[in-house]
């Protein structure tokens, strides 16, 4: 009889075999739904990076004579919203008001005497997390000094009523104003005052229906304030109010920039290049009135004399999406344009020396912000959103796509480590700018860039070292971003006779002028 160790299974060896292959199996699945997993995170960008505009809203059921406007007033020099202390001053006179739990205490403050508001008994009002502290000059017409305040100007006024609370984060300061007077501290602010009269009524009209569309939609909801005061809205309180620019938000009181019944999108900037561009160098579809155009006099000729007028300047304005086209109107500056005598009409920054680390941080800072206008070319040659990581050398920067007037609408970034195409003129003039730019005007002035290239219309040629690029060089037109009303446009354009309304008709074609009082 054969005898068997019953110790020994004969099919434990296959058993074996199989769950090894059953491993082999588990781990390839395992690595597949990882790279599933890792091609979910890239996603193509969709078409426009703003969502669609919505249905046209109609606001004149919100049009009120003089409504009030509430401004969050930013710490120190635009440091931000929130305040370590308060010190205030009353020329003339006035009264600080506390309240906690609905219970009001007035405080008489005799004529040039300061108070200190802050946490703390060292303050002359101490205030809590349940206190509201409201400061108010003795007239409206009587200003507010906030001495704890640094801007443009060696005494800070302010007009209206001021409200300090206590946040989590630090005091809030809220001027409380009519729009008017508002607009008074704003137009100065954002124009000199010294432009001609026109311009500034065209600035009046435009600064008071931008604040008007922040009065319908407040920025500050949990604070029931509608604006700040810096660069982010308008700027307001920067330099004193002036007789002139009063002049000229008074003599447009009330007029608001209406497109069909809603509140224009309205934006402006300093210079143009001669030619602006249209809302998609936002990333939007952008507004009818919103155009690319030629900001120049006279009637401009094809060189053939095929074309004249409106033809030919649309066929023109095409042609500036094309490179060549591009760098031969900025070569060749546009003599006709209304601000060819202007430091920033053209400018340049040559020998910039490449920082890959600076462009490749500002690469990721802008990704956070938004994650459809930093892309990475994957491995099918496809531009995808996905996080930004390693640059490596660069060996190459190009223009890739122009917008509307010439505009810089995408440039690829080529590295040894990873590709990115950067979308949208602020992107794009934030990351090139790198560690800081300087730059050089056309009448030879030498400026510091420190956030943001002057513009996005510009060309660039790169400086190689081998297969690297170690330096490039800039030649652009311009300052800001090229959207709507250009500011030394429209003084020029007053110089010339050209007055408010067909300023704004220019520059928001087929907007009317609406007033509160007539809607009409």
């Amino acid at each position: 009889m054969q005898k068997h160790n019953i110790k020994i299974n004969p099919r434990k060896p296959y058993k074996r075999m199989r769950m090894k292959w059953l491993l082999f199996f588990l781990i390839i699945a395992v690595v597949i739904v990882w790279f599933g997993k890792k091609d979910k995170q890239e996603t193509k960008p969709q078409p426009e990076v703003v969502q669609p505009l919505e249905e046209p809203r109609d606001d004149y059921v919100y049009l009120e004579e003089s409504p009030d406007i509430r401004v969050v007033l930013q710490a120190g020099n635009y440091s931000g919203i929130y305040h370590a202390k308060v010190e205030l001053t009353f020329p003339d006179g006035g009264y600080i008001l506390t309240c906690i739990n609905e219970q009001w205490e007035k405080h008489l403050i005799p004529a040039k005497n300061s108070v200190s508001i802050g946490i703390g008994a060292e303050f002359d009002f101490s205030i809590t997390q349940d206190m509201l502290i409201a400061a108010v000059a003795c007239q409206e017409d009587k200003p507010i000094i906030v001495n704890s305040l640094e801007r443009n100007r060696e005494v800070c006024r302010y007009y209206g009523r001021m409200e300090i609370t206590l946040e989590d984060a630090g005091l809030l300061v809220v001027n409380a104003l009519p729009l008017e007077t508002y607009l008074c501290g704003v137009v100065p602010s954002e124009m000199p005052a010294s432009y001609e009269e026109e311009a500034l009524k065209a600035q009046a009209i435009l600064a008071r229906t931008y604040a008007y569309k922040y009065l319908i939609e407040p920025a500050y909801p949990e604070f029931q304030a509608h604006v700040d005061d810096s660069i982010a809205f308008q700027v307001y309180g920067n330099l004193d109010n002036n007789a002139v620019t009063s002049k000229a938000v008074s003599d447009t009181a009330g007029i608001l920039l209406f497109s069909d019944r809603s509140l224009a999108e309205v934006y402006y900037y300093s210079t143009s290049c001669g030619y602006g561009t249209d809302g998609a160098a936002w990333g939007g579809e952008g507004q009818d009135y919103l155009q690319a155009t030629r900001i120049g006099k006279g009637t401009l000729k094809s060189a053939d004399g095929s074309m004249s007028g409106e033809e030919a300047e649309t066929y023109y304005l095409q042609k500036l999406e094309g490179e060549q086209t591009f760098r031969n109107m900025i070569s060749a500056p546009f003599v006709e344009g209304y601000e060819s005598r202007e430091g920033w009409y053209r400018w340049s920054a040559c020998d910039v020396q490449i920082n890959t680390e600076a462009i490749l941080a500002r690469m990721k800072e802008r990704y956070e912000a938004n994650p459809n206008v930093i892309l990475t070319k994957n491995k099918s040659g496809e531009f995808v959103s996905k996080p930004v990581k390693n640059l490596g050398e660069i060996k190459n920067i190009t223009v890739a796509e122009r917008g509307a007037g010439g505009v810089c609408k995408s440039v690829i970034i080529e590295g040894t480590g990873n590709t990115y195409k950067i979308l949208l003129e602020y992107n794009i003039r934030y990351v090139l700018n790198g560690s800081g730019t300087s730059v050089i005007k056309a009448d030879g002035t030498e400026i510091y860039c420190k956030t943001l290239l002057p513009s996005g219309f510009f060309y660039l040629d790169t400086v190689h070292f081998g297969q690297n690029v170690i330096s490039y060089n800039i030649y652009g037109g311009g300052y800001g971003h090229g959207v709507g009303l250009s500011q030394n446009g429209a003084n020029q354009m007053a110089k010339l006779g050209i007055n408010c309304q067909e300023i704004l008709e220019k520059f928001f074609p087929g907007t009317v002028f609406v007033s509160y009082e007539n809607h009409s």
